[in-house]
């Protein structure tokens, strides 16, 4: 079994440095370095990348805190609301996170009339290992218990040995990146945000049936699935909805005229 670490911050010569917000930092530089990498292999602007990566970023940290306040821990938000913008030391939600950023994404892309898909998969291919290495924060925190288990990557908390989702996240999240790099080998437009969609969500959607009911702060559920399956559900099918009008317009294109 795993022991229960449970650290959420330390000092440093009487500086105080968050683990979570240590970790998800280090993400973010993984995730711009690689981004600029994958911009300049494919001719592609690198001061506009790194304009919508800020944009993004900010995006993603504004709307990952409210939904994570609002959808996961409403009472305890709404009682300490001085508690949202204190970010740095834990509890995001990937989901608003997402929806922060595309709204950010969009606004970028329409205002300087760029190929939406050439810089999606820019953001795309990088992010998986970006939330690993913050998910290990999670992890360090255990921000994230799950049910009891006899399984012998259980973590030891101190009321039973627990599925712990940070840790099961963060080997996800790397699991989805070493498909990226398998998928980043033919040079499609668009092909990596299509891989993440289909590989993450999917196995999102199951790993949150191992997140615990017996803990007011992971409970949230809405009709028996938590607000990360409806959110995944919701990703999957405007995914396959998309692609399926992608591929009508294309036909209705590629057909004679009678």
């Amino acid at each position: 079994m795993i022991p229960y670490i449970g650290i959420s911050h330390i000092n440093i010569f009487g500086v105080t440095i968050y683990i979570w917000g240590a970790f998800a930092a280090v993400g973010f530089l993984a995730g711009l370095f690689l981004m600029m990498h994958w911009i300049k292999k494919r001719n592609l602007s690198p001061d506009l990348a790194l304009n919508l990566f800020l944009l993004i970023m900010a995006g993603s940290i504004i709307g990952g805190r409210l939904f994570e306040a609002f959808a996961y821990n409403p009472k305890y938000y709404f009682a300490r609301p001085a508690e949202i913008v204190k970010f740095w030391e834990g509890g995001m939600s990937l989901f608003g996170g997402i929806l922060g950023a595309l709204v950010a994404f969009i606004i970028y892309v329409r205002v300087k009339k760029l190929r939406w898909a050439d810089y999606a998969d820019a953001l795309i291919f990088p992010l998986p290992l970006g939330l690993g290495i913050g998910r290990i924060g999670c992890f360090l925190i255990n921000e994230h218990p799950g049910r009891f288990t006899n399984l012998f990557f259980g973590v030891r908390y101190p009321d039973g040995i627990r599925h712990d989702l940070g840790l099961e996240f963060a080997l996800l999240d790397f699991f989805v990146f070493a498909v990226l790099l398998w998928a980043s080998k033919k040079q499609i437009t668009g092909r990596i945000l299509k891989v993440f969609i289909f590989t993450y969500f999917p196995l999102r959607f199951l790993l949150e049936f191992l997140r615990a009911t017996d803990i007011p702060s992971e409970n949230a559920r809405y009709f028996s699935l938590t607000p990360a399956q409806w959110g995944s559900a919701a990703i999957i099918l405007v995914a396959i909805m998309s692609a399926a009008y992608c591929r009508l317009r294309m036909r209705q294109k590629n057909s004679p005229i009678s």
